[in-house]
């Protein structure tokens, strides 16, 4: 009997001793919320995270200027959103492709299409803005060079 009670104490101590962190560690899920191209655009490259609806405004602003583009509604009190712009006005694309939570840190990582030689007659600056849940912690951005969009 003292054997059988002996593996039964050691799970119960085991689930007793919960070593799970209070903030989900890994990846995060997140939907696109708007994906453009904005032609006559070469802004400086974007990679933020946003918390706010002022910020929200700012950024999307910051994106398409004076122009009357509808800004994405957002809940900013359970999501936030990231987006992050094309380093090339010229043939240049930008496509979040995974978000993950260490605890203390956000890290997105994203396509980013490489420099090239394609001809470039108008700039566009190109954006992906996603929405996650909400996290606290920095910001990193990781790129990674894709094809550039020209073909």
């Amino acid at each position: 009997m003292r054997t059988l009670c002996a593996p039964f104490l050691c799970a119960l101590g085991l689930l007793a001793c919960d070593s799970s962190p209070s903030v989900p560690i890994g990846g995060i899920p997140f939907t696109t919320v708007a994906e453009a191209g904005v032609p006559g655009s070469a802004g400086p490259q974007i990679q933020t995270v946003v918390r706010s609806e002022a910020a929200w405004a700012q950024v999307w602003f910051d994106l398409w200027g004076a122009r009357e583009v509808a800004r994405p509604p957002v809940d900013f009190s359970r999501d936030m959103v990231v987006l992050v712009t094309a380093s090339q006005t010229c043939a240049g694309g930008a496509e979040v492709e995974e978000i993950q939570h260490t605890g203390s840190e956000i890290v997105v990582r994203y396509g980013d299409a490489a420099p090239s030689l394609c001809l470039c007659v108008i700039s566009t600056l190109n954006f992906h803005a996603v929405r996650a849940p909400a996290l606290l912690g920095d910001a990193r951005f990781e790129a990674r060079q894709t094809p550039p969009l020209c073909g």
